[in-house]
């Protein structure tokens, strides 16, 4: 099983885009996710195309689900940090990577570096700038996002830093397509 899970994950990296939709709310083949009501269940994110995640948050953010932020959040799947408060929860062991925007091994053009860096909530920012982040991992001078590595940040520690609400404790997301509550 573990082995058929992992060559799906696979398959995912090399089928465009406009392939998969995950429902006709929002389109992005590079996450685990499941339905549960009206509930986007994000297990993991490995970010993607940056405009096209931008297009999957503002679809999100027009419609009438929630959406429950655990397992790893990465890269442009940060975005969904600027839904409203009100529409997400963060589970407190997910765990938010942040990084500068790049293309095939090349840093990504400035335009879309802001691009990104400007998508992400006051809130958000203001806790990477205020991060240590070493030289070597060559941080941009306006956003202090490295190029190498990443800025992780856990999601209790992103509770915290008040980059959402937490997750109702009865929510407990489950890696096999469904989850279940404490009531």
């Amino acid at each position: 099983m573990r082995g058929f899970m992992i060559l799906m994950l696979l398959l995912a990296n090399i089928i465009p885009a406009h392939a998969l939709t995950l429902d006709p709310r929002i389109a992005q083949p590079n996450f685990q996710y499941y339905w549960k009501d009206k509930t986007l269940v994000m297990l993991d994110h490995r970010g993607g195309n940056l405009h096209g995640e931008l297009r999957n948050v503002h679809k999100a953010r027009n419609a009438d689900y929630q959406v429950v932020m655990a397992g790893w959040i990465m890269s442009s799947g940060t975005l969904w940090l600027g839904l409203p408060k009100s529409r997400f929860c963060i589970m407190p062991d997910a765990i938010f990577m942040f990084h500068q925007g790049g293309n095939r091994g090349r840093m990504a053009p400035l335009q879309d570096r802001l691009t990104y860096w400007n998508g992400l909530p006051k809130q958000v920012r203001n806790f990477i700038l205020s991060q240590k982040v070493p030289a070597w991992k060559q941080p941009d001078p306006d956003s202090n996002l490295p190029w190498i590595d990443w800025i992780r940040v856990p999601g209790s520690q992103a509770i915290a830093a008040g980059f959402g609400r937490a997750c109702d404790p009865g929510i407990k997301p489950n890696l096999f397509g469904g989850s279940h509550s404490d009531s």
